[in-house]
């Protein structure tokens, strides 16, 4: 199976010179057989040598490394391991192929290249080395076999989406204040606490009764207000690329032979997510919760086991019948992930569909989850910070007072920080002008940023984010990528375009911004550095 998107490698130079190599590209595949599974290779420095091949007209070698970075799997004879090259000035001639790999071993091979008819010795060109190899073998209920998984490109690219928090703990929403706040959402549990630092047990004794259990809030869970086109066009209008939403209640077209507690049959007797992806083309995974024990709740259907007869059967019902695209799970409770994701993939494969899913389903997961926090440097591996407007819930707090939600800056400054290492109408105003430093980039491996300096990239030009209102004159000591005859440019405001006069010094690289970018931008400004050099 080829799967050239997780092992190619562009390359750059001159013809009949060398080859010079930005990074390392490393590939997943898929279960190679019932013996073993497929390595994980890596394919490193590229050179053109000088050397030819012997008894050819004089057909260039090109040496290339390929490590295998796995710690147990080989590449064997199985994996048809071919390395071929594409450019737009040279021929490719002979590929490469290798049968034997160790893990955490490497070997150098050698594939044969002339210049095209027409391309004079020393020209610049460019090229990708592609490496293939396994076979398209289906995914087994094994966490070994899921563990190849990868995240799909459209979700790396998406970079900023929203949780719906929608339940029944949506009608007390109370989740107290300031240092006693806690989620919101947690409003079921915490009101059986009488210790806990919410207070939520004396609040709910107090302003409901003894006598008052959770489940009689379904009775009182409305969508009045609840226009899903209008939600989207928020979400559009914000930025946001995909939505997410969260519940401890099937706000779906549950089968009630399952279980009945969902909102088709109390509260609103409506299929709110069916209504919410008619009006979208983006899909959710719910949250689940756990309990070894029979409990009676309202809506309960007689079950023998929980994760086998409900959770597992809502996690299909969602993705099956609403073709998820997403399945996010929270805590990683006992499951029967393995079961569910394995199948999902084989059949998304089948419509030519790539899905992905989180590390809280209780397995690795294709990304990590940190919650109101990010990483303080960069990490390669794929992750996805999650936080609430509130300070600090989820779900709705209303003893939270409108001051404290985040606004437009805050979210701006939080999904700038978020993208440099790896209000929302107010913060849409800012993220669509300057969606191109964001969507569709990834993060400079070199550093997230010092100061109040950020950076993305893309194959075509760096961004230089800056977190604060710049003075006249901006110096960045960190190693941006600038060469004599680029042109770096405003990304966004009323100055939008316009060019900045850029000069390397000792101190570093020296921007002159003018008052006209400087008062045209507002939370955070942007500057693109296109690769216009041919120094």
């Amino acid at each position: 199976m080829h799967r050239t998107p997780k092992v190619l490698f562009a390359v750059f130079g001159v013809a009949s010179a060398s080859l010079k190599a930005p990074e390392n590209t490393v590939g997943h595949l898929d279960k190679r057989s019932a013996l073993g599974y497929a390595p994980t290779l890596e394919i490193q420095n590229p050179v053109l040598t000088s050397k030819w091949f012997e008894g050819s007209d004089f057909v260039q070698v090109l040496e290339i490394g390929i490590y295998n970075s796995h710690s147990t799997n080989y590449l064997t004879l199985a994996d048809t391991l071919n390395v071929t090259l594409t450019s737009d000035r040279l021929e490719l001639v002979q590929a490469a192929t290798l049968t034997r790999l160790a893990p955490s071993q490497a070997a150098v091979v050698q594939i044969g290249v002339k210049n095209k008819a027409g391309v004079a010795r020393g020209s610049q060109c460019s090229g990708s080395v592609v490496a293939t190899y396994g076979q398209a073998y289906d995914y087994q209920a094994n966490e070994n076999s899921i563990d190849f998984h990868w995240s799909p490109e459209w979700y790396n690219n998406a970079k900023f989406g929203i949780f719906i928090h929608w339940g029944i703990y949506s009608v007390p929403a109370y989740g107290s204040v300031q240092s006693n706040e806690d989620y919101a959402e947690w409003y079921g549990c915490r009101m059986h606490d009488p210790n806990y630092r919410t207070k939520t047990y004396q609040y709910h004794e107090a302003t409901y009764g003894k006598n008052f259990n959770y489940d009689q809030f379904m009775s009182n869970l409305s969508d009045a207000g609840y226009y899903p086109k209008q939600w989207v066009d928020l979400f559009a209008a914000a930025g946001a690329r995909y939505m997410v939403p969260v519940t401890s209640l099937a706000l779906f077209d549950a089968s009630d032979k399952i279980s009945k507690r969902s909102a088709m049959h109390y509260g609103p007797k409506r299929d709110l997510t069916g209504a919410l992806l008619d009006a979208a083309a983006q899909n959710s995974g719910p949250t689940w919760s756990y309990t070894g024990a029979t409990v009676e709740y309202t809506g309960y259907v007689p079950v023998n086991d929980f994760v086998k007869d409900i959770q597992l059967p809502q996690m299909k019902e969602l993705a099956y019948n609403y073709n998820t695209e997403i399945m996010w799970c929270d805590i990683g409770c006992p499951n029967n992930s393995t079961i569910f994701v394995s199948e999902w993939l084989n059949w998304t494969r089948t419509q030519g569909r790539q899905i992905t899913f989180n590390s809280r389903c209780g397995l690795n997961g294709d990304f990590s989850t940190p919650e109101y926090r990010t990483h303080g440097d960069t990490v390669v591996a794929k992750w996805e910070t999650n936080r609430g407007m509130d300070p600090f819930s989820f779900g709705y707090n209303y003893q939270t007072p409108d001051d404290q939600y985040l606004n437009g800056n805050d979210i701006v400054q939080t999904l700038v920080n978020t993208i440099m290492q790896s209000g929302l109408r107010d913060a849409g105003s800012w993220i669509i002008p300057h969606g191109e430093a964001i969507y569709d980039t990834r993060f400079w491996s070199s550093t997230p940023g010092t100061g109040n300096l950020r950076y993305t990239t893309t194959k075509d030009a760096f961004y230089i984010f800056y977190l604060t209102k710049p003075s006249s004159t901006l110096t960045i000591s960190d190693p941006v990528p600038w060469l004599p005859g680029d042109t770096i440019t405003v990304l966004g405001g009323t100055a939008n375009g316009t060019v900045i006069p850029t000069q390397r010094t000792s101190s570093g690289l020296v921007l002159q911004i003018p008052d006209a970018a400087i008062n045209g931008d507002k939370y955070v400004w942007c500057f693109k550095l296109s690769y216009t050099s041919t120094w």
